[in-house]
């Protein structure tokens, strides 16, 4: 799929725990149905993931960041 970048920035992601994750150089594309998020970034940031029954679990340093959906 090819699509026109609209613009790039930071968006905040609010997870059900409360806490925030600012997401930078974001890429906003206006055709896009859904949001992506690059789990190889957050990996790069020291991130942990747990996924399954449909969703991602978010940790770092052992602290429990949220569940994405």
């Amino acid at each position: 799929m090819k699509a026109r970048i609209e613009g790039i920035g930071t968006y905040r992601l609010i997870l059900d725990s409360g806490c925030c994750l600012d997401l930078e150089k974001c890429l906003y594309v206006f055709v896009c149905a859904r949001n992506l998020i690059s789990v190889a970034k957050l990996d790069k940031l020291g991130f942990n993931f747990r996924i399954g029954n449909g969703s991602l679990s978010l940790y770092k340093n052992l602290y429990y960041y949220g569940l994405v959906l």
